[in-house]
């Protein structure tokens, strides 16, 4: 059995299709922007029950990974651990600001912030990645998405300059 939990955009669409399939079928109001839910049971299916909460807006999942990338984005462990690494991320260019004071004195330091550099593009790249999974096209009708992959993006081309300008 799979359970489907889908916004209140998609009910009616979730509650017919159930009906016309045969399925149980649960449903569940949401307080004005909340969350909605409607639990269509797919015994066809044979897997164990899936439960997930769709913002409003987002379409149902088309896909079982779909499905995963979605219950990822909106688990709260992953927002949160997203939102420490933002955190450390800004403390750690405040305190390596460009031509840092100790770049002479401690060259270790500066490969070390490299590596830094590197392993924060990638963890906000798997972020992004993990949410345009999850969303689908949904994902850039945001703008503050559409910024969120700038700032991928140009972290990708500063790692590549740094790249470029080691080897040179």
């Amino acid at each position: 059995r799979c359970l489907r939990t889908t916004t209140a955009r998609h009910m009616r669409h979730a509650v017919r299709a159930a009906a016309a399939r045969g399925d149980a079928l649960a449903a569940s109001a949401a307080p004005p922007g909340g969350r909605s839910r409607v639990r269509a049971w797919h015994p066809a299916a044979g897997c164990c029950p899936l439960e997930m909460e769709m913002e409003a807006g987002l379409d149902p999942p088309t896909s079982a990974v779909q499905g995963a990338f979605r219950r990822v984005d909106q688990s709260v462990p992953f927002r949160a651990l997203v939102g420490l690494a933002i955190l450390a991320n800004s403390v750690f260019l405040v305190l390596d600001a460009p031509h840092a004071w100790y770049a002479d004195e401690h060259p270790d330091l500066v490969a070390l912030s490299a590596s830094v550099e590197v392993y924060f593009t990638i963890a906000f790249s798997v972020e992004a990645a993990i949410k345009v999974v999850s969303q689908g096209r949904r994902y850039f009708a945001s703008w503050w998405n559409w910024l969120d992959v700038l700032v991928v993006l140009l972290g990708w081309l500063e790692v590549a300059v740094s790249a470029v300008m080691v080897e040179g």
